[in-house]
């Protein structure tokens, strides 16, 4: 039961954090040019960039953390703080979000560059998504919970990938109900950044060396 607890807290999380739905909408504001054989391209790069990111974050996260002498608390801290930064923009700036924006350059700008970012490590795997894999990572003890959550990060991207191959329909939705949509994830991102804020500053007063 704990580990089905896990796969649904875990889903629920980078469900929020990560954003499918605005990641999908962002995507086809950026590719409204490119054909299909691009658009796949462009999608299936920046997913596999992104996961491979994560999951190494998920399994030497913590470990670099320590090698580099930084608490986990602190992590907690600067997580929160960039999750509310991106959950305000959300809220009350979907359109002009700053980690979602892209200037536009000139034409024959290749369109490698915005595999890696703002899709890849801007949207995909940004400050906020990195700093609560490694939260995430510092709870799991066993190898089964560390699959647990690994089943999770891939079901998650897999639905990114897939939302952007079909753009056509989420083109079709309703620019109301997609604001509506997004202005849900960006209240609940929020809340969760206030709770890794809270937590983080609670578990670093708790274990405070006094000497």
């Amino acid at each position: 039961m704990e580990i089905l607890d896990l796969f649904y807290k875990s889903l629920f999380v980078l469900f929020i954090i990560i954003d499918p739905i605005g990641y999908c909408f962002i995507f086809s504001a950026l590719t409204t040019n490119f054909n299909k054989s691009d658009i796949l391209k462009i999608s299936l790069k920046a997913t596999l960039i992104s996961y491979i990111v994560i999951i190494l974050f998920l399994i030497f996260g913590k470990i670099l953390l320590d090698a580099i002498h930084i608490k986990i608390e602190a992590m907690k801290i600067v997580g929160g703080l960039a999750l509310l930064k991106t959950g305000y923009s959300i809220v009350y700036d979907n359109k002009n979000n700053k980690e979602y924006q892209v200037i536009e350059d000139e034409e024959n700008q290749l369109k490698n560059n915005i595999i890696i970012y703002p899709l890849a490590m801007g949207i995909l795997s940004g400050p906020g998504t990195l700093s609560t894999i490694v939260i995430i990572s510092d709870s799991l003890t066993i190898i089964q919970e560390y699959i647990i959550v690994i089943i999770s990060i891939t079901i998650i991207y897999t639905v990114c990938f897939i939302g952007t191959i079909l753009l056509n329909r989420i083109n079709n939705l309703n620019n109301d109900i997609i604001i509506i949509l997004n202005t849900i994830i960006g209240i609940l991102l929020s809340s969760l950044a206030i709770t890794f804020i809270i937590n983080g500053i609670k578990d670093l007063v708790d274990n405070w060396d006094l000497n």
